[in-house]
Formats: C-alpha cells, sequence, structure tokens
C-alpha cells in the first residue's frame, strides 16, 4: 500500500474521531440544557442532534475522500462507464484465449503434418532406392536374357532338324500303330466270340444246377414223405395188431382217429405247453364289458381246448381250470388291465402239455399287451454280410439259414408272442427266395443281406413273412418278389 493511502485513511480516521466527540459534547450540553428545537421533546433533540453528528462524519469521510483521491472520485462518479469497459475487456481476453487455443491447435496439425511429410519423403527415399536397385538387376537380367535367346536360337535350329527326323519317324510308328490295332481288334472279335459261348456254357451250367437243386428239394421231400408214411404204417400196423379183435370198436372211433392228428399217433402231446387256445384285441369303453370279453376268450379256448383233448364229447363242459386260486387272481388282473380304453392283445395260452383223451381241466395262463404296430413294410429283422466269392454255396446256404432264427428272437425281444404250435416266421414266398438265392451267389462282392418285414407285425400277428434284400454301399441290389 502507497503512503498517501496511509495518510488518507488516517485523515478519515482522525476526522471521524473529532467530528463524533464534538457529537458527543453537543448532544450532552443539548440535554444538560434540556434544549428543544423544531418544538421537539429535549429527549429527541438530543437523538437528532446524535443523527446529524453521524451523518455529518459520513459526509465528512465521503468528501475527505472524493477531494484526497481521483482514482475512487472516478470510480464513484464513472462506475457504470468503468463496469461497461470491464465487460468488453473480459469479451477481448476471451476472444484471445480462444484464438490463443486456435493457433495451437493450427500449429499442433501443422506440426502434425510435417511429420507426415517428413515420413512420406523417407518413404520415397527408401522406394526410389528399391526401384534403382530394381533397375540394375533388370538391366543385368535383360543381358542375361539376351544371351538365352542367342543360345535358344541356336538350339532352335538344331531342333527343327531333330524335328524333321522325329516326323519321319512318327510316320513309321502310326503305320506299325494301325497295322497293330488292326490285328488287336482282330483279336477282340475272337475274344467277344469265345466269350459269347463261355458266357452260354454258364448259363446252361446255372440252369442245370438249378434244376440239380429242385430235383434235390422234390428228392429231400419225397424222403421226409417216405420216413412219415413208414412211420404211419408202423403204427397203422401197431394199432391193428391190437385192435384186430374189436372191428366194431375200431369203428365207433374211426371219427375221432381221423380228427386226431399224427401227433397223437406218434404219442405227442396234442397241447403243448404256451399254445394259444383264444387271442383277440380287444377295446373296452366301459368296464362292465371287459368280464363279458374275457368271457368269451374262455368259451373260445374251452372249447379249442376241448375239440384237441375229447372231440366226441358234445355239449357245453367245461375243461379248463378257472376255480383255482392264482387263476382267478390272474384273470381279476386281466379284467382290470383292460379297462382302461386302450387296445389289448389278450391271449389265453395252455399252461402245461396235455395228451389226446386227457379228462383232467386244463390250466391256462394269460398274456396281455397293447397292440400297436411293431414292424412296419420294409423294417428290417434281421441281417448278414456274405462275400459269395470266398465262401462255397453250402456255408453260403448255411448263413442263409441263420436269417430266420436272428428275425425271430429281433419280433419276439420286440413283444411279438408267436404260437409254439408253428414256427410263426417264414419267408414270404419260397420259389422267390430260391431264386434269390441263387443270384446272391453269382456275386463277386461282399454284400449285405436283410430280411425285411413283407407286411405290418403287431403282438398277435400268427406268421410273420419276411422278404430278403441285398445292399451294396446303402444300394439295394436285389430283392425277392412274389411269384404268381
Amino acid at each position: 500500500m502507497s503512503t498517501g493511502g496511509i495518510v488518507l485513511i488516517l485523515a478519515v480516521l482522525i476526522l471521524g474521531g473529532v467530528i463524533a466527540t464534538l457529537g458527543d459534547r453537543i448532544g450532552t450540553k443539548v440535554g444538560k440544557a434540556r434544549l428543544s428545537l423544531f418544538n421537539m421533546r429535549p429527549k429527541k433533540t438530543a437523538v437528532l442532534v446524535t443523527v446529524i453528528t453521524g451523518v455529518l462524519i459520513a459526509a465528512s469521510t465521503l468528501v475527505v475522500l472524493l477531494l484526497a483521491s481521483q482514482g475512487f472520485r472516478e470510480m464513484v462518479l464513472k462506475f457504470d462507464s468503468i463496469r461497461s469497459s470491464l465487460s468488453d475487456t473480459q469479451k477481448d481476453l476471451d476472444k484471445a484465449k480462444a484464438e490463443i487455443k486456435n493457433s495451437l491447435d493450427e500449429k499442433n496439425v501443422a506440426e502434425t503434418e510435417l511429420t507426415q511429410a517428413r515420413n512420406k519423403t523417407r518413404q520415397v527415399q527408401r522406394a526410389r532406392d528399391i526401384v534403382e536397385a530394381a533397375l540394375k538387376e533388370t538391366e543385368s537380367r535383360r543381358q542375361l536374357i539376351e544371351q538365352q535367346a542367342r543360345a535358344l536360337a541356336t538350339k532352335i535350329g538344331s531342333l527343327q532338324q531333330e524335328q524333321t527326323v522325329l516326323a519321319d519317324q512318327r510316320d513309321q510308328v502310326l503305320a506299325q500303330i494301325t497295322q497293330r490295332d488292326r490285328e488287336l481288334q482282330a483279336r477282340d472279335r475272337d475274344i467277344n466270340e469265345q466269350e459269347k459261348t463261355i458266357s452260354s456254357r454258364d448259363r446252361q451250367i446255372v440252369s442245370q444246377e438249378r434244376d440239380l437243386k429242385l430235383r434235390d428239394t422234390a428228392i429231400a421231400d419225397r424222403s421226409r414223405q417216405l420216413q412219415i408214411l413208414d412211420q404211419e404204417r408202423v403204427s397203422l400196423i401197431q394199432k391193428s395188431v391190437a385192435l384186430g379183435q374189436d372191428i366194431q370198436v375200431l369203428r365207433r372211433e374211426s371219427e375221432r382217429l381221423r380228427i386226431d392228428s399224427a401227433s397223437a399217433r406218434l404219442n405227442l402231446p396234442s397241447i403243448v405247453r404256451n399254445k394259444v387256445l383264444a387271442s383277440g384285441v380287444v377295446r373296452i369303453t366301459d368296464p362292465k364289458e371287459s368280464v363279458i370279453a374275457v368271457s368269451q376268450l374262455l368259451q373260445l379256448a374251452n372249447r379249442v381246448a376241448l375239440r384237441e383233448l375229447q372231440p366226441n364229447i358234445q355239449g357245453p363242459e367245461r375243461i379248463l381250470d378257472v376255480r383255482s386260486k392264482e387263476t382267478e387272481q390272474e384273470l381279476n388282473n386281466l379284467i382290470e388291465r383292460i379297462s382302461d380304453g386302450k387296445d389289448y392283445l389278450v391271449q389265453i395260452r395252455a399252461g402245461e402239455n396235455y395228451f389226446f383223451g386227457e379228462t383232467t381241466e386244463v390250466k391256462i395262463r394269460t398274456i396281455v399287451v397293447i397292440n400297436r404296430t411293431l414292424f412296419q413294410p420294409g423294417d428290417m429283422l434281421a441281417s448278414i454280410s456274405v462275400d459269395p466269392s470266398r465262401i462255397s454255396s453250402a456255408d453260403l446256404k448255411d448263413q442263409f439259414n441263420e436269417l430266420l432264427p436272428r428275425a425271430r428272437l429281433k419280433a419276439i425281444s420286440s413283444n411279438w408272442f408267436p404260437d409254439p404250435a408253428n414256427d410263426g416266421i417264414d419267408f414270404n414266398d419260397i420259389r422267390s427266395t430260391l431264386k434269390f438265392f441263387d443270384q446272391v451267389r453269382e456275386l463277386n462282392e461282399p454284400v449285405e443281406i436283410r430280411a425285411i418285414a413283407a407286411e405290418s407285425v403287431t403282438p398277435g400277428t400268427p406268421i410273420i413273412h419276411l422278404e430278403l434284400a441285398a445292399f451294396r454301399n446303402g444300394q439295394i441290389i436285389l430283392q425277392t418278389k412274389r411269384v404268381p
């Protein structure tokens, strides 16, 4: 702070103190003298004197500052113009800062461009050096190529001479090749004629083998028939000796002997264990109908069992054992099982073996399974892989014979219930199967033989008919077809 400012502050303080002292003394004297100004009470007059004294202090201070400080005087008298000037100055300052910032940005951009230009200059210089080196290398290569071209021109001349010689030799070779082609064509014609002769002989051999096979099959069938006839003849002789003394009894039982099967004459059971006595597909919508359906199946099974064991008995005699606790429980479970409205296959089967003429009650067992399609036409049931070119016809036949047992096992594992009284599975057509076997035997590559269903198969299908198909690399090449 300057000396003038300090003096000014001291003068203001001293003047304020002097005026305050004078005002206090005047107020005291006015109070003591109980003077009255403007008809006011002495107390209010003293207050007025004090107020006037304060105003004088402030006025004197302001006058002294105005007189003593030109800057204060200009600030008070020119306050609006100074504030406007300060605003303009601030704007100019902001504008100057913005210009400085733009200048700095332009400077940075210029420096960046300068750096890039220097880098490009260095790259151009390097490229120029590379081009100069390439030009030098190209010049050396050009000279080398010119040397090689002169050498090649020399070689071309010699090659043209050699070409002339080779052309003469080529004509000679072509003439020889033409002569050999003629000879080969003549040989091919001879070979084709020989192959036709061999093919004709092969067809004759195949036909003869097929005829021999059919003859062998017929001879085997006749041998089996003769054996059966011999067995029947022996049995009939034995029976005729035993029954020779009673012709009337023989006549009365002739009807029974006619109905009786060959198994009875050979002392085999007329009803084998698990033989299907009755079978049917049921759908029960009303639980009361399940009892009726089971009763009808039991009646049918009873008639079948009675016809097999005691064909001479007439009337509704009961031969099935349906009163044992185990059978009653099994039938009750069956009735409850089929009462849910689904399609079920229900079978009544023999529980044991029974011989012709037995009078004992036939024990039964039941099989119930949801009736659904197990196999669609074309579904595979069994397959084998064979190489006809490496095995004999007998081995090939043995492998073919494995298809039926495998297919039967596959069907049984899928809930197929065959009747043990018959095999239940066979090829669709024997003649087509034999023809298929002959065609497979003539193949020269390995193939896969598949046994496929010829028709839809359900759990109660009595006989599954099979077709045969040969596959190579997933493509079918042979298939059996029913012969009309």
